[in-house]
């Protein structure tokens, strides 16, 4: 009708370019809708240490600069193809037109098979980090978080001097001890997983080697009542006592890990070390249990205890074991604290298991957000392989009107159609096996008590995908039994 190919290419390109720029603007408002939502979901003592999350500009134009490549990839290549089909020799030879539906279909069945194996890979992953985090609620940390709750203190920071402190500490503790519903309650500095390791042990009466040098360990000062309360256990030798003070001789807690790494058979009682800073050595009273100190199932690291009445400090953290849940003595502690200074700032209080959930709050979002983007992947997937399976059979109409007059059963057609769809599936569900076990081994030091070839995590991405394959499959065959086949001839 006389249309120049340069026309046909900027209808397509300006097509091309309409999807885009929708999918653009629709994606931006789900992106900034999805950082609110995030943000939301926050824990109030995590997002208080992060950055707001909002869009990154950079990340911004990056995406939507790949979103405009796809009108180049997408728009313009099928459109020059267009371009270049001579008319009249299109309509005489139709063998040459059918040449270029098999190269389409290839590429289209390529397309759909990357879009499977990206899907699987995402869904089997997701489940994978969901399985692992449940497991992790089933590790043992080192000591008992249920039935515990924490609050945070700094009392230098409203003007108390170095004997108010010390009366404080003294007095808050008994006061909460006494208190009903209350087991056990103790001092220390930091709090689990939050704890870092420094150069900072020196073993006494070591090779000059040796003793030249610092090893890493976790440090904490502790009162007495700390290891009844978190409920650490004594391997050997004895808890820290009210005479350990500063005029008692220096002493120390060790863990099994540090004892069984510097002392053959994990005999240190009564062994000397020295910490960074200090120009006394101290002597091994006890030796206790490994819990985690940085993570949920970390491995074992040094860990040194020292006294508080030896290692004084300004700001400490309150434990409390109560007798039932731990969230049922947070009002009788705060109210015993009020009584004592009502000015006094408790800046964090949390049980041990909402402690628990905050250190995992990063692999429960990464296995949200894996979920979201499988499932967008696996809704593509769908979608585009009920869009080809939909033309294919729009394609194909006479032929299969041809094969219903010759005798051809609604079984027998819906078989062909299936057997055609399922081709790029099996092909991208191999791609995406081969992509899930290379994740899978990055992921293995992120992963809690789980193998990264999980069978379940990835039985159910390929179950998941089988049947959203089936659906999108069997309805255009389905439609494709109800072709009238007088219809389809003429």
């Amino acid at each position: 009708m006389g249309a120049r190919p340069t026309r046909l290419v900027r209808q397509f390109l300006a097509e091309s370019l309409l999807l885009s720029l929708a999918g653009c603007a629709l994606g931006s408002l789900i992106g900034y809708g999805g950082c609110r939502l995030l943000w939301s979901f926050l824990p109030s003592e995590v997002s208080a240490n992060l950055v707001s999350f909002k869009l990154d500009p950079v990340v911004w134009f990056f995406t939507v600069g790949v979103s405009l490549a796809t009108v180049f990839l997408f728009g313009l290549v099928p459109a020059l193809r267009a371009a270049q089909i001579d008319v009249l020799s299109g309509l005489k030879q139709a063998e040459r037109s059918g040449g270029r539906t098999r190269r389409a279909r290839v590429f289209t069945q390529t397309l759909l098979a990357g879009q499977v194996a990206f899907s699987l890979v995402c869904l089997a992953t997701a489940v994978l980090v969901f399985r692992s985090v449940q497991r992790a609620y089933h590790i043992d940390p080192g000591f008992n978080a249920h039935s515990l709750s924490i609050y945070m203190m700094n009392p230098e920071q409203i003007g108390y001097d170095t004997p108010r402190v010390k009366e404080f500490y003294r007095e808050i503790r008994e006061r909460v001890s006494s208190e009903p519903g209350v087991a056990s309650a103790s001092w220390a500095s930091g709090l689990p997983f939050w704890n870092r390791a420094s150069q900072s042990v020196r073993i006494s009466g070591a090779g000059e080697r040796e003793k030249s040098s610092l090893l890493p360990a976790i440090n904490v000062t502790a009162d007495v009542g700390y290891f009844s309360t978190m409920q650490i256990p004594i391997q050997r030798g004895r808890v820290f006592q009210l005479e350990d003070n500063e005029n008692a001789r220096p002493v120390a807690i060790i863990n099994e890990q540090l004892a069984r790494e510097r002392w053959p058979g994990g005999d240190a009682l009564g062994k000397e070390l020295e910490l960074a800073g200090e120009n006394k050595p101290r002597q091994v009273v006890g030796i206790v249990g490994i819990a985690n100190y940085t993570t949920l199932g970390e491995a074992p690291q040094n860990c040194i205890y020292v006294p508080l009445r030896q290692k004084f400090s300004g700001g400490m953290t309150l434990y409390v074991r109560a007798n039932g849940a731990g969230g049922s003595v947070i009002e009788s502690v705060q109210r015993n604290i009020r009584n004592f200074d009502p000015a006094m700032p408790v800046t964090d209080t949390r049980t041990g298991d909402k402690l628990v959930d905050d250190t995992l709050f990063s692999p429960r979002m990464a296995a949200g957000l894996l979920g979201i983007f499988g499932s967008l992947a696996l809704l593509l997937a769908s979608a585009g392989l009920y869009g080809a399976m939909a033309y294919s059979v729009k394609q194909r109409e006479k032929e299969m009107g041809v094969r219903m007059a010759l005798g051809a059963s609604a079984r027998s057609i819906i078989a062909t159609v299936l057997r055609q769809g399922f081709k790029p599936v099996f092909w991208g569900l191999g791609a995406g096996l081969l992509g899930f076990v290379v994740l899978s081994r990055v992921l293995s030091r992120l992963l809690f008590g789980i193998s990264p070839l999980d069978a379940l995590s990835l039985g159910a991405g390929v179950l998941s995908l089988l049947t959203v394959a089936f659906v999108a499959c069997y309805l255009p065959a389905l439609n494709a039994t109800r072709v009238d086949p007088t219809t389809a001839l003429r």
